[in-house]
């Protein structure tokens, strides 16, 4: 006689393997925008990865090489990046982030220095390729919770070199929102001109506060 029994199966419901998106916290529903974004010439590092943005110096884009009338296409340098799908989290989450954001210098004092031998001033440090690298400022909360969990989080400590990544970066609503490009020239940065939003700004502070 066969005993053997037929393997034991389980079905899950369709219904189970789709999100709930009444009963997630955070989903968006609001609009979504194209933004140009990017870090200046002058910026240390050659891109900034911060809330799911990416703000790079430069890309590269296909365009029509004009020496070429059968319409090969040809790679150019362009200026920082496009998103085109910028939502209210997104500003929510750098309004948060960028005071605490900084681009440290390495082992370099902030200041225009003289090249030895030379006799000539080769301008700020930020402009002379030197090493760097970005610092998140804790909040007090984090170094608690950290502590809490057994771990540790450096208190941060100002050196010299340190600027506001935010003087590096820049983040411009794009004026055509069907066929977003980018502009000519490096806009103001965002420590310069803040961040603007086509909405509410009313609510967006009032979730901050």
């Amino acid at each position: 006689m066969n005993t053997a029994t037929a393997p034991h199966t389980t079905q899950v419901d369709g219904h189970l393997l789709v999100p709930n998106f009444d009963d997630l916290p955070g989903v968006c529903l609001g609009d979504e925008h194209a933004y140009w974004m990017g870090v200046t010439p002058d910026c240390p590092i050659a891109q900034i990865n911060v809330v799911g943005l990416n703000f790079p110096k430069r890309n590269e884009i296909f365009v029509v090489d004009p020496l070429n009338p059968g319409g090969q296409k040809i790679r150019v340098p362009a200026i920082g990046g496009l998103h085109r799908k910028v939502t209210s989290d997104h500003i929510l989450a750098l309004r948060e982030i960028l005071p605490r954001l900084v681009i440290r210098l390495a082992n370099v004092e902030a200041e225009q220095k003289e090249e030895p031998g030379t006799g000539q001033n080769t301008g700020h440090q930020f402009k002379r390729g030197v090493k760097a690298k970005l610092v998140k400022i804790p909040t007090p909360a984090q170094i608690v919770i950290a502590r809490e969990n057994g771990g540790r989080i450096p208190r941060y400590s100002r050196e010299a070199g340190d600027r506001p990544a935010a003087d590096f970066m820049f983040f411009k609503l794009c004026l055509d929102q069907e066929a977003p490009r980018r502009e000519l020239t490096v806009p103001e940065s965002v420590s310069q001109g803040g961040i603007f939003w086509p909405g509410d700004i009313d609510e967006i502070n009032a979730l901050l506060s």
